[in-house]
């Protein structure tokens, strides 16, 4: 759990993402620092993570097991690889925490749509487009960004995120503008390796 000297808001927001492995995350931890430095404020508001879903209910390790396997199936035609394309960014609906949030960063090359829909009633939204988040935004109000090299990865884990704002962020929705969150991730699952299902 990220900590914060603030007292936190005790309901929080339930997300499926896609945590890349540690080698690219630490070239979005060099990005992020890049991007604070230029004044995304909100650069450490978000786990280097992508934003697959919000759920209603964390989803067991049984159902982030079989949609791991299902991720890898959705590679195996670009060998099972990954890659995080131009820098991007991808709207959270409002709900009764969060209002007018964006994530901003890497762009991926994969739609999660198909296999997410038919999972079951826990996933209540599936964000359009997966971005790995480098930093949290209010809306469009963006600083304009610096670019980052395209990179591709085949080793990731999916896992439960859960987020809550700082008491300071409810008014009464959390905007983003102070940036003020924690979060926990759950035990993850790791995509099956490619070798392992290549066909």
């Amino acid at each position: 759990m990220e900590t914060h000297n603030k007292k936190s808001c005790k309901k929080h927001l339930n997300f499926l993402v896609l945590l890349p492995h540690r080698d690219s995350q630490k070239l979005i931890e060099d990005y992020r620092q890049e991007l604070f430095s230029k004044g995304f404020l909100g650069a450490y508001s978000f786990p280097i993570a992508a934003p697959l879903a919000i759920l209603s209910r964390p989803l067991i390790i049984e159902e982030i097991k079989k949609i791991s396997a299902e991720t890898r199936k959705l590679t195996l035609q670009n060998e099972g690889k990954i890659t995080a394309k131009a820098p991007g960014i991808v709207h959270c609906p409002d709900t009764e925490l969060f209002s007018n949030l964006a994530f901003f960063g890497t762009s991926l090359d994969i739609s999660f749509n198909e296999i997410l829909t038919p999972i079951n009633d826990k996933i209540t939204y599936i964000f359009p487009e997966p971005v790995i988040c480098a930093a949290l935004s209010e809306g469009d109000k963006l600083p304009k960004a610096p670019a980052i090299e395209p990179f591709s990865f085949r080793a990731a884990q999916l896992a439960n995120l859960a987020i809550r704002p700082l008491e300071s962020g409810l008014a009464p929705a959390a905007s983003a503008t102070n940036y003020s969150f924690e979060w926990r991730l759950s035990k993850g699952a790791w995509i099956p390796k490619y070798m392992d299902t290549k066909v």
